[in-house]
């Protein structure tokens, strides 16, 4: 994960924080999780 100025990340490192973020925020409760359907019918 180099740092090719000191401060801006690689694209290999963006893609990996990408990745990590859409992996926590869609994960079940997330906060854009899609809603479990419903059981009650």
């Amino acid at each position: 994960m180099p740092l090719p100025d000191g401060l801006h990340p690689d694209a290999q490192t963006h893609a990996m924080i990408g990745e990590r973020f859409a992996a926590r925020v869609f994960a079940a409760g997330g906060p854009f999780a899609t809603p479990a359907p419903s059981t009650s019918g």
